[in-house]
């Protein structure tokens, strides 16, 4: 390292957190207390997704499509999975056993970022000034002044790209701060939009999504929906309609669509965004708030997680059973097709098997995929054997919790989209 870059790195530092009026004292924060597990909410909340926090989060990339362009490629990848899915403590193992034959700057680089975002500042700053600046890419230097600096001022994550791994996964780590903040200062809307994009950003990184990490995001992205996409009054994008004598959810859905056919919408998608009790808890001159954003589902196989999502903004996730070896979930798009509740299983080869049998594994929902219009085999259901949630379990279709299915029954309307990734 040479010595001139490592001083005007520090240097730098210094200049920006006392400006900044830091004093490198903060205690770490492990966010706001009363985390509600996403049940609670109807998503799983990952109790299966436990996983050995000092296991090597990544060995390679796990798409080519995805692979990072720079010289350091899949030792940047591991190293940017190992800071998003390790705390300080299981990180410092990691480095110290699997990471101990990496490039010495990007270790130190990885657990300065990761002790900046638990609030230990002055360690973090110290580890950071004798970093050599030619070392780091533009993001890097970028994203680390902001979290040890505090200026907050850094490019949007997209600027990153795939040719940036370890700047990219130090942008999330800043992103899981802020949205822990947001939380604290009440601030629903923000936090919804940062843990949505964490989830999104995961899903689509060129690691393997983790699944303990999406379990431990999930958890605040919950609690932020629950008083933002999942309140009346949240600052969701929506148009208000009045209630009128002898007025049913099902009415109230043929009116709107007939003046708003480019809507997607299903009662109970209604019935959940305006916090109703039921479909029936509807009175003349009340007024209900219609979603304008599209709902669709984008399941991930490798990582056994789905994303709700409304617009942009992931309103729910759930923890899901994928296809064994041998009888793999299909990769594609698709639509979802007409539902069923308590539905009857049509074995291949076999005699119909009636809904509550034992040898029926479709639990209380059946949420049948279109392709091009065509029925598949392949759908959501819930299960009878709910420790399979996951694994690799089915014969294809995505298994659910019998709650969550439920839930997912209810806020999906027919002919939203299904992107299924590997």
């Amino acid at each position: 390292m040479r010595t001139s870059a490592r001083l005007s790195w520090g240097a730098f530092l210094w200049v920006v957190a006392s400006a900044c009026g830091h004093d490198g004292n903060v205690e770490a924060s492990e966010g706001p207390a009363g985390f509600v597990p996403m049940n609670d909410a109807g998503a799983a909340g990952g109790a299966n997704a436990a996983t050995n926090p000092t296991t090597p989060p990544v060995a390679a990339p796990r798409d080519p499509a995805r692979a990072p362009r720079t010289a350091r490629g899949a030792e940047d990848v591991a190293l940017a999975a190992a800071l998003v899915h390790l705390t300080p403590a299981d990180l410092k193992t990691w480095l110290a056993r699997d990471g101990a034959n990496l490039q010495a700057d990007r270790r130190s680089l990885v657990l300065a970022l990761s002790l900046a975002a638990q609030g230990s500042t002055a360690e973090a700053r110290k580890l950071a000034s004798d970093l050599d600046e030619d070392e780091l890419s533009a993001g890097e230097r970028e994203v680390l002044a902001s979290a040890i600096g505090g200026s907050g001022k850094r490019a949007a994550p997209a600027a990153y790209g795939a040719d940036q791994p370890l700047a990219h996964a130090m942008d999330m780590v800043l992103r899981e701060r802020e949205g822990r903040e947001a939380l604290a200062r009440n601030e629903p809307a923000v936090a919804a939009k940062l843990f949505s994009s964490l989830m999104r950003d995961e899903l689509g990184a060129p690691w393997e999504g983790d699944p303990a990490t999406l379990a431990r995001w999930n958890q605040p992205l919950a609690q932020a929906q629950r008083s933002h996409r999942w309140n009346a009054r949240g600052g969701w994008p929506a148009f208000n309609v009045t209630v009128k004598a002898g007025d049913s959810l099902t009415a109230i859905r043929k009116r709107v669509l007939k003046d708003r056919a480019d809507l997607l919408i299903c009662t109970g998608l209604l019935e959940q965004a305006n916090q109703l009790k039921s479909e029936t808890a509807i009175k003349p001159g009340d007024v209900l708030r219609v979603p304008t954003d599209r709902a669709s589902v984008l399941v991930d196989v490798s990582s056994r997680w789905m994303l709700y999502q409304l617009g942009e903004d992931v309103a729910a996730a759930f923890e899901i059973g994928v296809g064994r070896d041998g009888h793999d979930t299909p990769i594609g798009t698709y639509t979802v097709g007409p539902k069923q509740k308590n539905p009857m299983w049509f074995p291949e080869g076999g005699k119909p098997i009636p809904f509550g049998d034992p040898e029926n594994p479709l639990g209380t929902r059946w949420i049948p995929w279109l392709r091009d219009g065509q029925k598949t085999s392949i759908g959501f259901h819930g299960t009878n054997v709910e420790a399979g949630v996951g694994g690799r379990v089915s014969q294809g279709c995505v298994r659910l919790r019998n709650v969550d299915a439920e839930l997912l029954f209810d806020i999906l309307p027919e002919g939203a989209q299904i992107q299924v990734q590997p």
